[in-house]
């Protein structure tokens, strides 16, 4: 249904979406323990959502005044970039649901994925759905917008064709493992029967990126320095 493509993506960019794509559930069945089983029985396909925040933002985040820069980043993450990915999901789905087909939106931070790391699970489906590749900092990257990409996953049934991957860009380049002072990446490359912590040990990794607080699902950052410093930021 190319018409259906069509229509979705524009409908993601007109609500602010930088990028929309399509994967199989199958790639992920390595995955699929994540996923509540319910719904892996009226599913076999999920579309990527990604958002792109400012690059000042990033930038902000390498300079001196190191505190107000993660204060801002997760404000700008908790109350800005969230909400309108959930908005822009809501919105897509009820337009699946209402074309015939069945359609749920995951939330940006649900726990049960990763404690530690929600959003890793929707980094995972955006470079299976062409948005990326996972870099050895276990966040999405692209060649455009670097670690900047932010993303959310409707899991669907509609007749929708799979985009094509992303080759992964990092290469040789180790500049993220190298910054990071408490060696908790193994710069082990990406492959899909890897878990989160086979990459980036959690224990070692004292800024946790992602925290889930009790009553709050949000982000609160700490360091963030393994994807500040990736050079596709620009």
């Amino acid at each position: 249904m190319k018409q259906l493509e069509t229509t979705l993506s524009a409908q993601a960019k007109m609500l602010g979406a930088e990028f929309y794509g399509v994967t199989m559930l199958e790639n992920i069945e390595d995955h699929h323990h994540k996923i509540p089983h319910q719904l892996l029985n009226n599913y076999d396909k999920a579309i990527s959502i990604g958002m792109v925040m400012p690059n000042s933002l990033v930038e902000n985040m390498i300079n001196e005044d190191y505190d107000f820069a993660i204060e801002l980043y997760n404000h700008f993450f908790n109350e800005v970039i969230v909400p309108n990915l959930e908005r822009t999901a809501l919105i897509i789905t009820n337009f699946l649901e209402k074309s015939g087909f069945k359609a749920f939106s995951l939330p940006v931070n649900l726990a049960n994925f990763n404690q530690q790391h929600p959003e890793y699970f929707h980094h995972l489906i955006a470079s299976y759905a062409g948005l990326g590749w996972l870099g050895k900092n276990n966040r999405l990257v692209n060649a455009t917008y670097g670690t900047r990409i932010n993303c959310i996953t409707i899991l669907t049934n509609a007749d929708l064709e799979p985009s094509e991957t992303v080759e992964n860009g990092c290469k040789q380049c180790t500049l993220c493992i190298d910054k990071c002072s408490f060696g908790a990446l193994s710069g082990v490359p990406f492959h899909p029967h890897h878990d989160i912590n086979d990459r980036c040990n959690s224990e070692k990794c004292v800024n946790k990126p992602i925290k889930i607080e009790p009553n709050k699902r949000s982000l609160n950052l700490k360091c963030g320095i393994c994807y500040t410093i990736c050079p596709y930021n620009k």
